[in-house]
């Protein structure tokens, strides 16, 4: 089997903080502070690709495992939510996220009070569930939910703040649930990239300048600034090469990610990326997948038709026309 070149590993693991990016991660940081002194629980809402695995994982390899004279200290329990609805199931995945061997043997109160123990035992400084959604029950959250009343009790008991990664279904935990809302932090918003106004293109086009930055290739014709008559970087007024590559990852960074990986994939540290090669890489890394079919190329259609694309997509805006 054919391995990923060590230059695509190495880019596929770095992470461009973003505003949004640098916002949630701080948020998880000044969140931790409230160990063992007044928990607290906060979610974190975005569509997927748009970083909240990434971040996670990020603050799990920023705090890691400490073993010292006989004692352990996990800082951070990262688990995904299970497929299973119910608190049993994620009880179990929390604890084997923590090492223990029995996790998936006892009762549910057995459960509960031994993950409770371990969890003050490895000094948890932070709990997080990943897709914290997938746990809620098909027919939608009450109050009297299971998956509710776990994440209730994860909170009281559980000695360390608890962080939720999910869909904005995940937003009506908080909603019908008045003693989470109080507890909770304010909530976090990785947002997908969309080129609608002057603010949202440059948001899209620094990120893809910092990306661009640490890309190991040269990139041909996707310079988006130029300095204006005070000697400032602003936005082109040629916008082409931005809206291309909105429309190619629909504002997502982990298809972004895809694509550019798939160059690095089949060129050499030598060669010069342009759209052509941009284009075959969203071709056989993106388009068609997974029954996601696409007819606007985005790379060698009119700009009229990429426009209208991103129109329907909701990730522009047509001008508003002057009254004359």
């Amino acid at each position: 089997m054919k391995t990923l070149k060590p230059e695509t590993l190495t880019f596929k693991q770095r992470t461009v903080f973003h505003d949004d990016f640098q916002q949630a991660y701080d948020a998880v940081i000044e969140l931790m502070r409230f160990k063992d002194v007044d928990p607290k629980v906060m979610l974190i809402i975005g569509e997927n690709g748009c970083g909240k695995s990434r971040l996670a994982k990020m603050i799990q390899n920023d705090f890691p495992i400490v073993d010292s004279d006989g004692e352990t200290i996990i800082p951070i329990a990262l688990t995904d939510a299970p497929p299973e609805t119910g608190q049993s199931a994620l009880v179990s995945e929390l604890l084997h996220s923590l090492g223990d061997l029995d996790a998936f043997v006892g009762r549910p109160q057995k459960l509960r009070d031994r993950l409770r123990r371990i969890l003050r035992e490895l000094n948890v400084a932070l709990i997080i569930i990943d897709e914290v959604q997938d746990i809620f029950p098909l027919v939608g959250l009450n109050n009297s939910s299971k998956a509710t009343r776990f994440i209730k009790w994860l909170t009281n008991k559980g000695g360390a703040p608890v962080l939720l990664l999910g869909t904005p279904d995940a937003l009506s935990l908080l909603d019908i649930n008045n003693a989470l809302n109080q507890r909770a932090e304010s909530t976090k918003y990785l947002h997908r990239f969309r080129c609608t106004d002057y603010d949202e293109q440059i948001r899209f086009a620094d990120f893809l300048s910092d990306l661009f930055g640490v890309y190991p290739r040269k990139i041909k014709g996707f310079n988006l600034y130029k300095k204006n008559k005070d000697g400032d970087e602003v936005l082109k007024d040629d916008i082409e090469p931005l809206l291309q590559l909105c429309l190619a990852c629909e504002g997502i960074p982990r298809i972004l990610n895809s694509i550019m990986s798939k160059v690095l994939e089949t060129t050499q540290p030598e060669d010069v990326i342009g759209k052509e090669i941009l284009g075959e890489a969203w071709k056989t890394a993106i388009n068609h997948k997974n029954g996601w079919k696409q007819e606007v190329h985005p790379f060698n259609s009119k700009l009229k038709d990429i426009k209208t694309e991103l129109i329907a997509k909701k990730l522009f805006t047509k001008p508003v026309k002057e009254d004359k």
